[in-house]
């Protein structure tokens, strides 16, 4: 039994792609944000190695699952596919692995097909828990969309599941047959076992690791490179105001605990009052409040940073480190080296 194909629906950039597997190895070449980690990243998500996000879903399909949450439409909502291919022979002993898969016992079947598909549970019950949490003004437009609602703590993985499905392709069209969920689970893990041996650009060059390491270099550049007084004077405005409005939040939500404190007889009499304020500083709301997103211009749709190629990671890398020395040799007085010269590693 060989893998033969596989086609990717609604993956990131992989809208709708098929890749033929050669008898021995496969290599996907390609330049950067050509789709080569979102292809690995399929296979991480569908074999259970990573959690799927609404991001990781095609741009150009998100506007439907909001079109959805508005309520404004009742369609099918798109779903996020893997489909894989395999050879079959009754004389081998691998044969038995895929006889859940079969349609029907027949000599002219020489390959069998599994869909998983990633897809909401209940798409109205998703609705209902969208718009309680989130309620529209009265006579306003839902400020957020169901996407953001998705994209919050667990709920993608809370309103969606992976389902599995055997496919045949004896037909004009392919036609799926749903399986049973464990039984599914099982069977794709009786065909089919994905490793992954990641480039190491670094010692833990794992994808989480790699989300955080453009934001903690701006960091880094904001706290060594800008002008301080006039940057710190301005941000520290902004911060200050932010500051206020999240300690009149913390005290309207704490209120009822405060009571229950206070009838414990804490504070006492004579001591002072508790009170829960916000203390950001500029600095540490960069470090470890702010994420680098990338911006489609025309959708104002974001995505985390984690989710662009490592190419272009690594040339914005390299871009702010650049700078960073320039500005540093730059700035120091009485520079007796007229020359700085970079090497990149």
């Amino acid at each position: 039994m060989k893998l033969l194909s596989c086609a990717i629906r609604n993956f990131r950039r992989l809208e709708c792609v098929s890749i033929d597997f050669e008898k021995d190895e496969t290599i996907l070449v390609g330049p950067n944000n050509a789709g080569k980690t979102s292809m690995a990243s399929a296979f991480r998500c569908f074999s259970g190695s990573r959690v799927f996000s609404i991001n990781d879903l095609s741009v150009s399909k998100v506007s439907v699952i909001d079109e959805y949450g508005r309520g404004n439409n009742e369609q099918e909502l798109p779903t996020l596919e893997l489909d894989l291919w395999f050879s079959i022979d009754p004389e081998k002993i691998s044969f038995g692995r895929a006889f859940t898969l079969l349609p029907e016992l027949s000599e002219q079947l020489n390959k069998v097909g599994i869909r998983l598909k990633y897809q909401p549970r209940d798409p109205k019950t998703m609705r209902e828990a969208f718009k309680k949490a989130y309620p529209a003004p009265d006579g306003e437009e839902q400020k957020t969309t169901l996407s953001q609602f998705l994209n919050i703590d667990s709920n993608f993985s809370r309103f969606y599941e992976l389902t599995y499905y055997s496919l045949d392709n004896r037909q004009e069209e392919v036609i799926e047959n749903q399986l049973d969920s464990v039984e599914g689970k099982a069977l794709f893990r009786n065909l089919l076992r994905v490793d992954f041996l990641d480039a190491q650009r670094s010692v833990n060059d794992d994808e989480s690791s790699r989300s955080s390491r453009l934001s903690t270099a701006f960091s880094a550049f904001y706290k060594s490179n800008l002008e301080q007084a006039k940057a710190s004077e301005s941000a520290y405005q902004v911060i200050d105001e932010n500051n206020q409005k999240l300690t009149e939040h913390y005290e309207e939500h704490f209120s009822g605990l405060m009571k229950v404190i206070k009838g414990l007889g804490i504070p006492s009499v004579n001591d002072r009052d508790l009170k829960v304020i916000s203390s950001l500083s500029p600095l540490e709301a960069l470090q470890g409040n702010t994420d680098l997103v990338y911006i489609d211009s025309q959708r104002q749709h974001k995505l985390p940073e984690a989710y662009n190629g490592l190419g272009f990671k690594n040339l914005i890398y390299m871009a702010i480190q650049i700078s960073h020395f320039h500005i540093q040799w730059r700035d120091t007085e009485q520079t007796t080296v007229p020359i700085n010269f970079y090497r990149r590693a």
